[in-house]
């Protein structure tokens, strides 16, 4: 079949559940991994064919599409920073907000700074912190033992040596038995579960809740700062929900940190930065 009109289909079908800039990017993705071809390919050449095995791959992706089945978890990776990264149904896809948290650590760290990721997910972060600051000494917790794998394995593709640790950071005994960390990175579950009805089914039918959701949305903020006062040397970044970024800052302020908010890229109010007050 007629790779273009195939293409141009495949689109319309997408946009019965997606807006049409997502349906195209998402449409590009698969196209991509199943075919190898670009949509620059197709357009140069009007006269490129799909072949059979490569429709039936594309029509089993879009009945998954259309039952809000994420991109990612289909291919079984994605892109984030500079680099492709494995993901499942027991990480997060990253986010290009995420990027600018880690460049925010990237820009302020010594070269030889140890690091401690908190819940790291595919292992994102400290992924492209350790492989952008080779000599820094990185340890990346998770309270799962197959999100840990999966960071595990991105890692290695990426050649990278980080600790993995196994960590419900929310215990107080293991948290405590970490050592101290000149800085501490996270991008914790930060959303409330009565935000859930108005989020993508994307997100909240196939994204693992437990490193999006908390019952007290604010309880890992709250458990860094106190975490924070024995393990911390420098300073602190965080990822937080825009819409309670007065009350993360409170929160810091109030353990005897100083605080500042940092907006992402698109204005909104997406990072904060702690530093003790010694």
């Amino acid at each position: 079949m007629n790779a273009r009109k195939f293409f141009q289909e495949y689109v319309l079908k997408l946009q019965t559940v997606y807006e049409h800039g997502e349906a195209v990017k998402i449409a590009e993705i698969a196209f991509e991994h199943v075919t190898g071809d670009s949509r620059r390919k197709m357009m140069l050449n009007p006269e490129l064919e799909v072949q059979m095995e490569s429709i039936a791959e594309l029509n089993m992706f879009l009945k998954k599409l259309l039952e809000h089945y994420p991109i990612q978890y289909l291919t079984g990776n994605a892109w984030f920073y500079d680099g492709a990264f494995k993901v499942n149904q027991w990480t997060l896809i990253p986010r290009q907000e995420t990027e600018e948290l880690v460049e925010r650590v990237l820009q302020y760290a010594k070269d030889d700074a140890t690091i401690l990721d908190v819940g790291t997910g595919s292992g994102c972060i400290s992924v492209m912190l350790k492989k952008h600051k080779p000599n820094a000494e990185i340890t990346a917790i998770d309270i799962r033992k197959e999100t840990l794998e999966v960071a595990a394995e991105n890692a290695k593709d990426h050649n990278v040596d980080i600790h993995f640790l196994q960590c419900d950071f929310l215990d107080a005994e293991q948290r405590n038995a970490l050592p101290v960390f000149d800085i501490i990175v996270s991008n914790p579950p930060y959303i409330p579960f009565s935000e859930i009805e108005k989020m993508s089914k994307n997100v909240t039918e196939h994204e693992p809740h437990l490193a999006l959701f908390a019952e007290d949305h604010l309880i890992f903020y709250k458990t860094l700062a106190e975490f924070g006062k024995q393990h911390l040397n420098d300073k602190m970044f965080m990822e937080i929900h825009q819409s309670y970024a007065a009350n993360v800052l409170a929160i810091f302020e109030k353990a005897g940190y100083k605080a500042v908010l940092v907006k992402d890229l698109s204005g909104h109010d997406r990072m904060v930065e702690a530093t003790l007050n010694h």
